[in-house]
């Protein structure tokens, strides 16, 4: 069993915070958290997707920043957490009540991955009594798998590896992604994958960010509320090889991309055996071409 139960929330600087706001609500579909911003009080704008009090959280800056919030069951898991980040000579930032109740948790520690993330493992995750409500009528697949999956470029995939492997992630299947490029997808709950990443020697940087809803219908207008918008498709609709997801991919404005799926399958780790797929896709998930205009 995983010492991390879920992704339970991500949080990224962004430059434009209105026009995170209108690309969280118009494509994808997340909630505006008022209560919450009034809350906390710290500017920042933060979206939920079911019924805890946020799932996203955007910060205003330039200097690009991810915080991955990873959720453990209790106060028992955390220590758990932090003896063995203690035990592997990492450096671990107890965080205070004051900063813990900011994040709406109840206890936290920090420690950055051997990639430069920042991570805050926290148990106790606020939620609110209100009911989640999507503007565009979306429902989102969290249930206890956590708000979605992260897929990151990491300058050591070993190092890697190993760190989220410690605290009990389990490798979920390979994908080459194109010669001497290979794609490492580990799940930590029942969702396919909750973390993957690929290794380009030098660059820290999160690539995109999956959201799952729980039908095509939700995917397809999605993808047409992106077409009508100023919001670049970034890969077309397709079906991935791996977990079967079939999704979209668009920019956001901090320039994260954003993964819009549905059909997710699920990992059982008595019964599943670890694969090597040779492509990342069994058709679509292309990059759009632009459209030539004739001119006379």
């Amino acid at each position: 069993m995983s010492n991390i139960n879920a992704l339970g929330y991500i949080r990224m600087n962004a430059p434009d915070l209105d026009a995170w706001r209108s690309y969280g609500t118009d494509i994808l579909g997340l909630q505006v958290a008022e209560k919450t911003a009034a809350t906390v009080g710290d500017g920042s704008l933060y979206l939920r997707q079911d019924d805890r009090s946020y799932r996203v959280a955007l910060d205003q800056g330039d200097e690009a920043s991810t915080t991955l919030g990873w959720e453990v069951v209790n106060r028992e898991a955390l220590e758990g957490v932090a003896a063995k980040l203690d035990a592997a000579g990492y450096e671990i930032e107890q965080a205070t009540d004051e900063y813990a109740q900011s994040r709406l948790t109840v206890g936290m520690i920090r420690c950055d991955d051997p990639a430069g993330n920042k991570c805050e493992f926290f148990y106790g995750a606020a939620s609110d009594k209100d009911a989640f409500v999507s503007p565009t009528a979306a429902r989102f697949t969290t249930e206890d798998m956590g708000l979605g999956h992260v897929f990151a470029i990491v300058p050591d995939a070993k190092a890697f590896e190993s760190f989220y492997t410690m605290l009990g992630f389990k490798v979920s299947d390979y994908i080459q992604l194109m010669p001497g490029l290979t794609g490492t997808f580990m799940h930590c709950n029942e969702r396919h994958h909750t973390l993957a990443f690929v290794e380009v020697p030098g660059v820290t940087a999160v690539q995109h960010v999956m959201v799952e809803v729980d039908s095509i219908d939700s995917v397809g207008r999605s993808f047409d509320r992106c077409v009508a918008s100023d919001a670049p498709i970034v890969m077309t609709l397709g079906r991935h090889t791996n977990d079967e997801m079939f999704s979209y991919y668009s920019a956001s404005p901090n320039g994260v991309a954003f993964e819009y799926g549905t059909g997710g399958i699920k990992v059982h780790d008595d019964t599943w055996t670890v694969k090597h797929f040779d492509a990342a896709s069994y058709w679509g998930h292309s990059q759009p071409k632009p459209i030539e205009v004739p001119t006379g």
